[in-house]
């Protein structure tokens, strides 16, 4: 019964600060052009999260903020790649606006979430990476998963 109802609370300001600090630095370390490739992973997969939060029907309407979040992440990705190892760029204006909103709209996200909605979309992204089958938002049939930007 603990369990349940933990799962089903809405995260606390302490919790909330805790999963977004890590997007937050991150995407400062983006902004400032001297992100590792770990900040822009980290960042990236927040990102993914928010997308699965989106495609779980839990908060909706950010689609659009997410889908520019993730082609900036492409973007940026090409770049730091292109000598076939990672190093920090520039961003664009464009692609600091879209980090930023994305940083402010999860936010927002969490605010919203119990602690067992974030988990299953975290578990989601995680499965995704893996490489492995998820059921789609109602739960009905099992899909192939989508090729993540």
């Amino acid at each position: 019964m603990r369990v349940a109802r933990a799962r089903a609370a809405r995260l606390s300001k302490a919790e909330i600060t805790e999963a977004i600090t890590p997007m937050r630095d991150s995407a400062k370390y983006l902004r400032a052009g001297v992100a590792s490739e770990d900040h822009f992973v980290v960042y990236r997969s927040y990102v993914r999260i928010a997308r699965a939060i989106e495609e779980l029907r839990y908060f909706r309407g950010l689609s659009e903020h997410i889908t520019a979040a993730l082609c900036a992440c492409s973007a940026i990705d090409q770049r730091a790649t292109a000598r076939g190892v990672w190093s920090p760029v520039e961003l664009t204006l464009e692609e600091c606006d879209a980090i930023d909103c994305m940083v402010d709209l999860h936010d927002v996200q969490l605010h919203q979430l119990t602690a067992g909605e974030l988990h299953t979309a975290v578990h989601r992204v995680i499965a995704e990476a893996m490489g492995e089958v998820v059921l789609d938002p109602a739960g009905a049939t099992i899909t192939p998963l989508e090729a993540s930007a």
